[in-house]
Parts: C-alpha cells; structure tokens; sequence
C-alpha cells in the first residue's frame, strides 16, 4: 500500500515539476511536497530530540520522512528524462489526458534506468 502511496506522490509531483520553469517554484513544490509528506509521517518531540542527538528513531514514520529526499532527487531524475513530453504534439489540448499517457509512457521506459 505504501508502495503505491510513493508512486503515486512521484507521478503526481513529476507532473508539477514538468509545468514548474522557475526554480523558487520548484523549491515550493519540493517543500509542499515535504511538508505534506511530514503530514503522513508525523513525528513527535522525542523523535525530534534523538535525531539531536544523531540517533535515527526506531520509528517507521521517522524513517520514511527521511527516505523522501533521495525520492525526491530520483523524482527530479526522471523529469529531467522526461521533460521532452512537454514539447509533444497533442490532440486534446490543454486537457493534459494525453501528455499523462505520454509521461507515464516515458515513466515505464526510464523506470529500469
């Protein structure tokens, strides 16, 4: 289930960052995305002070509130492997079904890289 929670924050989160030129808004994106991520996997004060301490809670919240940097950096990956979808021709306009399918196209391409 978690699994799909993540594929789905990235997939989401490439399509935002694929509309997103500017790198403040880029930033906001990724911190929303953090925050929100936080939301998920709260954590309370005495997990704030073990990770002052430089101790990593036994906490699957904590963890997973960690693993989001590195997926958001292979996220940033795969839009900058995908960003080509953009400049596509499309027949719906600005409906966006058909760039989806072409991000998810690309999304199954460049998955094993």
């Amino acid at each position: 289930m978690f699994k799909y929670f993540l594929y789905c924050v990235i997939f989401v989160t490439n399509i935002e960052l694929m509309k997103s030129q500017d790198i403040e808004a880029l930033k906001q994106k990724y911190a929303q995305i953090i925050m929100d991520c936080a939301q998920k996997f709260p954590i309370d004060q005495s997990d704030i002070e073990q990770l002052r301490s430089r101790q990593m809670p036994d906490k699957e919240n904590v963890k997973c509130l960690f693993a989001y940097p590195s997926r958001l950096k292979k996220a940033e990956q795969f839009t900058d492997a995908c960003k080509f979808v953009n400049d596509e021709n499309v027949s719906d306009g600005s409906k966006g079904c058909e760039r989806a399918a072409l991000i998810f196209k690309c999304s199954v391409e460049k998955a094993a890289e």
